[in-house]
């Protein structure tokens, strides 16, 4: 589903419908780069970023979920991406799944971690150890929180979702904050915000007490 991700210095990328004036010029970029690159099997397209690991610039596209499922029969994932590294023509595969870790020191109180992405190199496409050795933790969390991470609290409401960039070793070295705010229709006109991808993923891993802890907060009725 479309959404809008915000760093902590104040800079943001926004993912656009792949049909979109914007999109196709970030495809362009992908496709000078990238000559693998299928059209057909990917979806929305977000703005070039500086990535807070890497510390280089990026584009981050989103994966039709068919041919990736393929490829990974055994996970239990609800979405998919690649990471393209545009200054070292390296890209990554990555899925978000949900995150059954131990809870790391930097989770604020009444927060919830609710998924992680895993990330995977692909046969004959260059990938590099920087984009493997990080990974993004989901988390919600309340107003006050979000202002704390240094995040504005003008556009708080259901769809806001906090993540934390981390070690891929080690879930309690954190580089960086996020805030994405998504879409609550997707370019296909299905309700879709992070409550009902999160149900969708408990109950992909058979977590039902996940979704329990879940509604348990008591700042799930922000309007």
């Amino acid at each position: 589903m479309p959404d809008t991700l915000f760093k902590q210095d104040g800079s943001k990328a926004t993912a656009h419908v792949k049909t979109s004036d914007e999109a196709k010029l970030l495809l362009n970029k992908i496709l000078s780069k990238f000559d693998w690159f299928k059209e057909d099997n990917h979806g929305n397209i977000a703005d070039e970023y500086l990535h807070e690991y890497t510390n280089t610039n990026v584009i981050r596209v989103c994966a039709n979920l068919s041919p990736v499922k393929a490829l990974l029969p055994d996970n239990t994932f609800i979405a998919a991406h690649r990471l393209f590294d545009l200054d070292n023509s390296t890209s990554v595969l990555y899925t978000t799944e949900i995150y059954l870790g131990e809870t790391p020191t930097w989770l604020p109180p009444n927060s919830f971690l609710g998924a992680e992405t895993k990330h995977y190199a692909e046969f004959g496409r260059p990938c590099d150890d920087k984009l493997l050795g990080f990974k993004e933790l989901f988390f919600i969390t309340n107003r006050e929180t979000g202002v704390d991470l240094g995040f504005s609290d003008t556009d708080y409401n259901k769809s806001v979702v906090y993540s934390a960039i981390v070690s891929s070793t080690d879930v309690n070295k954190v580089y960086s904050f996020r805030k994405y705010l998504t879409d609550n229709v997707d370019e296909e006109g299905v309700l879709a915000n992070w409550q009902i991808l999160f149900t969708l993923l408990a109950r992909k891993a058979k977590r039902a007490d996940k979704i329990r802890d879940l509604y348990k907060l008591d700042y799930l009725d922000i309007q």
